[in-house]
């Protein structure tokens, strides 16, 4: 096909030397009766001129078509073969012979429009080429496609360009033998058929190693070809730069034999750099002494086997990366296939070490991805430990770059297996004795993960200013503990934590998470802050003054460093803006009071209000036994009448539970106590998870709420058994039924022996599992205070968002709640709120302490906020206190 914009050309006579004019009469007179060329006469639109090679041994004529239907040709898109491609199908072959198909391109012969386009000058006139000539754009595509098409179906034939390759297969030679003989008559009948002509000149016939393709083929494997080895071997040194890159071109060329390429052919890479001045100097030399040294001694690479499991060794040097695909012999014992190196770009040998492994694999999928993509039996060997683990997380549990490699590897299906560094010798070689650029030039897909790659880390340093992001830079490379831990990463960590320098121990949790982007450390997508940027850090965290955890919960979203967390508790600690705005800390866990053994022993009392009348709940925490009583005020005097009454029918407790309210803190209860001889406890002020068990007063009010009849919906309640109790509150209490509105039995209710043990029990055990959920949601235990250290308490609720109030603490009371002396008078708060505070300044007493302001580097703790308070309270008294309801 051609293209429609472009005009026929002709060019002017381009004359042959007379000399050499009696041999050009011969050749054309051989091609015209051998039927390749024709005279032609008439007026052609296009005209070319003709093109002379000649050997010791040949004269050869053909058409110069650059300048004239080389422009005009469109170019087929096809795949041509590689050997590569079908070295796999010789892995049991023994016996070899190697066919030229003489003039390859005349035997593709031409249509009438092409004939015209094919005309030529020559000194005896014009001529045109009956088969397609040498030169043209399209010949090795048109070829290469008929050729495939003449010989489909042949077996033990491979043909690639104009060579064609028969092979016997077979255990021994003699079977090879005769498949070969086989394949060899069935091919030579084909080119009968197809007219194919062979040139008997190139012929290499039934031998156990020929030259095919520019390589060596063998029953064994392929080998480099001696000529071109004896040509590097014998290569002159390089006296300037094109010199060097035509020396570097031919180790390229030969890179895929060579296991043991020295790392010092770097030396000869540099010269090679833009701006840099040639200068060879005794480096230079030893790199190149070695490089023909280790090309010599290239091994014999076995051919790649479909049905065999393959192995992919890849490593990772400073500067380079390596690989090697191979597979086991009949013996087991493991054969290069093939071999891949190449060097790595100053950006990329700045990653860390665990990215750099993974880019290794990377590169050698990569690079051998035609025989890997599809292939389920693949081990891959590095001899990294942490990227064994690495690459069987989840995609978003891994590194951010090694993200994107990881998924680049998504389409192979393979295992990772840790081998160490002695048995990695092949990919630990080729790392080190990397090639130039172009090698990695040919994976295209590669290039774009590596552009991809690139835009990921400008990305990434997009949110940071550039005065940020110097400074980090500047202040990783001066802190002593960083600057190593930088180049631990790039260098790689030992396979032991004793290995690694005592400072650095503590980075040893995180190490598969520490990579470097633009001479920043990042864990993940945190960025490791050094120790000089800590304090400007902990105040941007604080600008906020939300408390710890949120706090913790901000900066972990970008920011890490060993020992953060801790640092921003003293900051958030040490905030007297906090301190003085404080909020309540989270609640401790559940304190369980001592189980009762007797009904009655131990009691709980409080009061609530609904639809304007006052009530007053008593409770048994043995049975849960409830006693509602309606009150006509809430004077202390009426709260005890009630209880004498309750204390007159079933006896008076060992102890009673209140809350710090007033009618159960004045004088006429404390006297009650005394006379009565029972222990009167109380929980803190504002805290009324203290009185557990008289919460209970929400049952009562739901009763009375959903009830006509109280009294009747409370005496059914004591009759039913409790979830998790075997009797009901009246058999634990009276040690039988109560008689209720329900037609009962006389058996239920005569009194019969109850198991205390197994009530007991069963309190024990629903208290175990209420705490057990309770404590779920329980935070760090808080700090025991001392007498004597200064705090901050919280206000009363009418004073709600009000600041803290400051004072001293006196003395720890029972139930985890202090005494603390304010300006005005003494005080009880439980511990929750409660927040240790800074002494005031030596020339003044607590009455003077000043707010601190958000800068302050010195005050207290702020934690989590808990429900509102409830009463208030100056009194102090001893006692247990109980847990919440059970």
């Amino acid at each position: 096909m051609t293209k429609d914009n472009i005009s026929p050309i002709q060019m002017p006579v381009h004359r042959v030397p007379v000399a050499k004019r009696e041999e050009e009469k011969v050749a054309l007179d051989r091609y015209k009766q051998e039927g390749i060329i024709r005279k032609v006469e008439e007026s052609t639109p296009w005209c070319s001129n003709e093109l002379i090679k000649e050997t010791p041994k040949k004269f050869r004529i053909c058409i110069d078509p650059s300048q004239t239907i080389n422009k005009a040709i469109l170019r087929p898109i096809d795949q041509m073969l590689t050997l590569n491609e079908q070295l796999h199908k010789l892995c049991n072959a023994k016996c070899f012979t190697m066919l030229d198909v003489r003039d390859g391109f005349l035997h593709v012969p031409l249509d009438e429009e092409s004939l015209h386009m094919t005309t030529m000058h020559t000194t005896y006139g014009r001529y045109r080429w009956l088969g397609l000539p040498f030169g043209i754009t399209s010949a090795p595509e048109e070829f290469q496609k008929r050729l495939i098409i003449a010989l489909e179906g042949s077996e033990g034939v491979i043909c690639i360009a104009d060579d064609i390759l028969v092979f016997g297969e077979g255990d021994d030679y003699k079977q090879a033998e005769k498949d070969h003989d086989r394949h060899l008559i069935a091919l030579m009948e084909r080119c009968i058929q197809q007219n194919i002509k062979l040139n008997a000149g190139k012929l290499q016939f039934k031998l156990k190693e020929v030259k095919f393709m520019g390589n060596i083929i063998t029953s064994e494997g392929m080998k480099a070809d001696p000529g071109k080895v004896s040509g590097i071997i014998q290569m002159p040194t390089p006296r300037n730069k094109a010199a060097v890159l035509r020396f570097i071109g031919m180790v390229n060329y030969l890179s895929p034999f060579c296991e043991h390429l020295s790392a010092t052919i770097q030396p000869l890479r540099n010269l090679t750099q833009n701006g840099v001045p040639f200068n060879w100097s005794q480096a230079q030399d030893d790199a190149f002494t070695k490089a023909k040294e280790l090309i010599s001694k290239s091994p014999t690479l076995a051919y790649y086997n479909l049905s065999k499991p393959v192995v992919i060794q890849a490593d990772a040097s400073d500067e380079g990366l390596g690989g090697a695909l191979l597979q086991p012999d009949e013996q087991g014992r493991l054969k290069p296939v093939a071999f891949t190196s190449c060097s790595m770009s100053s950006t990329e040998q700045r990653y860390s070490q665990i990215e750099k492994e993974c880019l290794a694999i990377c590169h050698s999928f990569n690079k051998f991805d035609q025989w890997l993509y599809g292939k389920k039996d693949i081990e891959v060997y590095t001899d990294h430990q942490p990227l064994e683990t690495i690459l069987r997380k989840p995609l978003n549990k891994a590194l951010a770059r090694l993200q994107k490699m990881m998924m680049k590897l998504q389409r192979y299906s393979f295992n990772v297996t840790y081998k160490k560094g002695k048995s990695m010798y092949l990919a630990d070689t080729l790392s080190r004795a990397t090639l130039p650029d172009p090698v990695r030039a040919e994976v295209t897909g590669f290039e774009v993960f590596r552009i991809e790659l690139a835009h990921q880390v400008n990305e990434r340093n997009a949110s940071l200013t550039k005065t940020t992001e110097g400074k980090l830079q500047v202040e990783i490379k001066r802190d002593p503990i960083l600057s190593q831990l930088y180049s631990m990463i790039i260098k790689g960590w030992p396979n032991e934590r004793q290995k690694v320098a005592k400072e650095l121990q503590q980075y040893w949790n995180y190490r598969d998470e520490l990579t470097i982007q633009n001479d920043i450390i990042y864990k993940c997508h945190q960025i490791l802050i050094p120790e000089s940027m800590q304090a400007d850090m902990l105040s941007k965290i604080h600008v906020n003054h939300l408390g710890v955890e949120s706090n913790i919960r901000m900066a972990r979203e970008v920011l890490f460093w060993p020992g953060m967390r801790k640092a921003i508790q003293n900051k958030c600690t040490t905030c007297g803006f906090c301190a003085q705005y404080g909020q309540t800390l989270t609640k401790e866990p559940m304190k369980l009071i001592p189980l009762p053994s007797l009904p009655w022993e131990i009691i709980s009392q409080d009061l609530f209000t609904l639809e304007q009348r006052s009530y007053l709940v008593t409770m048994c925490h043995f049975p849960d036994w409830v006693e509602v009583d309606e009150l006509m005020d809430n004077l202390s005097t009426t709260i005890v009448n009630k209880t004498k009454v309750h204390f007159a029918r079933f006896g008076i407790p060992r102890v009673c539970h209140t809350d710090n309210g007033p009618q159960f803190v004045g004088k006429a209860y404390k006297e009650f106590a005394k006379e009565y001889d029972f222990n009167h406890t109380s929980s803190s002020p504002y805290h009324p998870q203290g009185n557990g068990r008289a919460e209970k007063v929400k049952l009562v009010k739901n009763m009375m709420k959903k009830s006509d009849n109280f009294q009747a919906a409370l005496l059914n309640y004591r009759n039913t058994p409790q979830r998790g109790h075997s009797y009901s509150t009246a058999q634990r209490m009276l040690c039988h039924h109560t008689r209720t509105k329900l037609p009962t039995s006389n058996k239920v209710l005569v009194p019969r022996m109850i198991n205390r043990t197994t009530i007991q029990e069963e309190l024990d055990h629903k208290r175990s599992t209420s705490k057990t959920y309770y404590d779920r949601a329980v935070g760090p235990q808080h700090n025991t205070l001392r007498p004597g250290q200064y705090a901050y308490a919280r206000p009363p609720p009418q004073q709600c968002g009000k600041p803290w109030i400051y004072g001293q603490i006196t003395r720890e009371e029972p139930s985890r709640s202090y005494t603390l002396k304010t300006p005005n008078r003494m005080i009880r708060r439980n511990r929750v709120h409660i927040i240790p505070a800074t002494p005031p300044p030596p020339d003044s007493g607590p009455t003077s302490h000043k707010r601190a302001s958000s800068t302050d580097v010195e005050a207290i703790p702020i934690i989590l906020p808990s429900r509102p308070p409830k009463k208030e309270i100056t009194v102090t008294n001893d006692g247990q206190e109980p847990s919440t309801p059970i």
